[in-house]
């Protein structure tokens, strides 16, 4: 084993623990498929939309605030947005997809991938909150 994969383990092997230990379990709500005309599998909106639960993620909040400029004082405003972080090997996890935690309804944004060493250590997209867009 050379120092690159030793230390993709390493890294993977750390954030499998911090999901362990701060898990959270989300319902994904997603379609049977069936083939379009142009031969894409594409998801199937006149079929039941099927429930499964997955427990090996991490549900992040992050703050961020702006304070008012100039001379005068404004209170900050606060943004809370929430982040989804899930194993290397997990190919459940597609941008557009909808799930529920907590009592809310998200969709996934864009899936990026934290590479390192040219290996993936772990999979992260911000959720949107589909219950304050309504």
């Amino acid at each position: 084993m050379n120092i690159d994969s030793h230390m993709v383990s390493m890294l993977r092997a750390s954030e499998n623990q911090r999901i362990a230990l701060n898990s959270g379990t989300v319902t994904l709500l997603t379609y049977p498929t069936r083939t379009d005309s142009y031969g894409n599998t594409v998801p199937d909106h006149s079929k039941t939309a099927v429930e499964t639960s997955k427990t090996d993620v991490r549900i992040t909040t992050e703050s961020s605030g702006v304070e008012g400029q100039g001379e005068t004082v404004t209170p900050r405003t606060i943004m809370e947005s929430k982040y989804l972080v899930a194993k290397y090997d997990n190919d459940w996890l597609i941008e557009g997809l909808k799930i529920g935690y907590k009592g809310k309804q998200y969709q996934t944004d864009i899936v990026q991938n934290n590479i390192r060493y040219d290996e993936i250590i772990n999979k992260v997209c911000r959720l949107i909150d589909l219950t304050e867009v309504a």
